[in-house]
């Protein structure tokens, strides 16, 4: 029991500065830039086939004779 309530008193007082460390926008400005997944989001390049510029389309399947 004494063992036990060191160890939670001991994880407390060493996590509790990095807790309120991580509420501050600089801090979480670091830590986000050492994330090495983070994805950058994804923006369309102009003049795609998806803006409607087509006039005749025709369905899958069928070609020319």
């Amino acid at each position: 029991m004494h063992v036990g309530c060191m160890f939670v008193a001991f994880s407390y007082i060493s996590t509790n500065p990095f807790i309120y460390a991580t509420k501050f926008d600089a801090v979480r400005k670091v830590l986000i830039a050492l994330i090495p997944c983070k994805k950058s989001p994804i923006q369309p390049a102009s003049g795609t086939a998806n803006a409607g510029t087509h006039a005749t389309s025709m369905p899958t399947g069928q070609g020319h004779i």
